[in-house]
């Protein structure tokens, strides 16, 4: 089952936690006080040197609500565990540049539930070292032939010639996935597809058999804006993961009040979702939609509110904005991200995990070993940007428990003060690259 991840980019200049709110007990009835760990498990971010594998001896802080910081450092598998009876704010320091000036992360989780688990960083690179082989007949109009399959393994290939070598990753060898081959024109439109199992061995050959005509599909703009452009692309969760269905989508742009419908050609297989790019500016939309549809409609109204009004406040470590708290796609989870510099030119990129909705974070608190990085003496807070993470079937623990691997480079990235963002992808996404250690969701091509 494909579930939604909504998620809501703001523009923000410093953020974290602001208290802690107990979460109901199993009956409803008040805070649930059971003993439970709260699990940290730290590995390199993506595009790292050190990406995929343990962090050992980063500093992990446990704060209960009476203020009392318990300070820890992580093992050689990446791992700090404090027993708790109450919802705490959890943080991990990490000097990731030595020198002058320095170069410093901090991840802040507020109000972690006892029980929970957190696994920060990002999964290890999928590295293609095995080749196979697809043959593939001609298909007339054709110009160039390629294949693809889900994530998993690390599929994709394109050539001119009937014989398509393809790289993936070893991990697979003895796996039979499905390798989707595909013929397109000279402006790379799809003309022809075809599913073929393939047993991955090192140098296999594999034979295609008959190409099928593409399956034409269509999808309906309604809400937005004219002088909006939206660029979407069909995907298919299959057993292996996550496969791209059509190729080189070109932007649509709404040149008239009313709905848009486009058409184009896809692989005929039904697909779980659409990836859509939409540039209304000043915000920035991507949304990822699940099917069945309402009539193939991605509708602009269903989308969540745009936060507004974002100040930041060095002085008091606090940032706020404004937000419709009671709008139906209002996010479990807000998540914010912010560029500190100290006098001495140390550099701190912060991000904040708190429950949401919420008008207001503000930053942790820190022990002495961590003065170097502790705001009041910050001489310039580059707005950051934050997010809300809405789904409908977990709450902010669950949300929270893998979160971190995928957004820091998006939060950090994103930056641009005045700005209104807003992401909408998939829980599906998120959990496949996960699995199958790639950390991207691409855009459309």
């Amino acid at each position: 089952m494909v579930r939604a991840l909504v998620v809501v980019v703001i523009a923000c200049g410093a953020c974290g936690r602001i208290g802690f709110v107990p979460p109901p007990g199993p009956d409803g009835g008040g805070p649930d006080t059971a003993v439970a760990p709260i699990t940290v498990t730290i590995f390199g971010d993506a595009d790292a040197p050190d990406q995929g594998m343990p962090v050992a001896d980063a500093i992990v802080l446990f704060e209960s609500s009476d203020g009392t910081v318990t300070e820890l450092r992580s093992d050689a598998q990446g791992t700090a565990v404090v027993v708790a009876t109450e919802p705490m704010v959890v943080s991990v320091a990490r000097l990731e540049e030595a020198g002058v000036p320095a170069t410093w992360s901090l991840r802040t989780f507020v109000d972690v539930p006892a029980g929970t688990t957190l696994t920060l960083g990002a999964p290890a690179p999928i590295s293609p070292t095995e080749m196979f082989t697809l043959s593939v007949p001609a298909y007339s109009g054709a110009v160039t032939y390629g294949a693809t399959a889900a994530i998993d393994c690390g599929i994709d290939a394109q050539g001119g010639a009937l014989m398509v070598i393809a790289a993936y990753s070893s991990a697979c060898t003895g796996k039979t996935v499905d390798v989707y081959a595909r013929a397109t024109d000279g402006s790379s439109l799809l003309v022809a597809w075809q599913r073929v199992p393939v047993a991955l061995s090192p140098g296999v050959t594999a034979t295609a058999g008959a190409w099928q005509p593409p399956a034409m599909r269509t999808l309906t703009y309604a809400g937005f804006a004219v002088g909006d452009q939206v660029q979407s692309q069909f995907l298919l969760d299959d057993a292996d993961g996550l496969v791209a269905l059509d190729y080189n989508t070109t932007s649509d742009q709404i040149t008239a009040p009313g709905p848009l419908t486009i058409s184009r050609p896809t692989i005929g297989v039904t697909p779980s979702f659409v990836l859509a790019i939409v540039v209304t500016m000043p915000r920035f939309l991507i949304a990822g939609v699940t099917f069945p549809l309402p009539a193939n409609t991605l509708d602009a109204s269903t989308l969540p509110p745009p936060i507004d009004s974002v100040t930041a406040s060095p002085a008091t470590r606090e940032t706020s904005w404004s937000v419709d708290l009671a709008h139906p796609a209002s996010p479990e989870v807000m998540v914010t991200g912010t560029t500190l510099v100290q006098p001495d030119a140390t550099l701190i990129e912060w991000l904040a995990y708190a429950p949401a909705p919420r008008e207001r974070v503000a930053f942790p608190k820190l022990p002495a070993t961590l003065a170097a990085i502790d705001p009041v003496a910050a001489t310039a807070w580059t707005a950051g940007v934050g997010l809300g993470v809405a789904r409908t079937d977990a709450d902010y623990a669950a949300i929270i428990a893998s979160l971190d691997g995928e957004l820091p480079g998006l939060v950090l990235a994103a930056a641009h003060p005045g700005a209104s963002i807003t992401v909408l992808a998939l829980e599906t996404a998120i959990t496949r690259a996960r699995r199958s250690r790639s950390a991207r969701l691409s855009a459309p091509r």
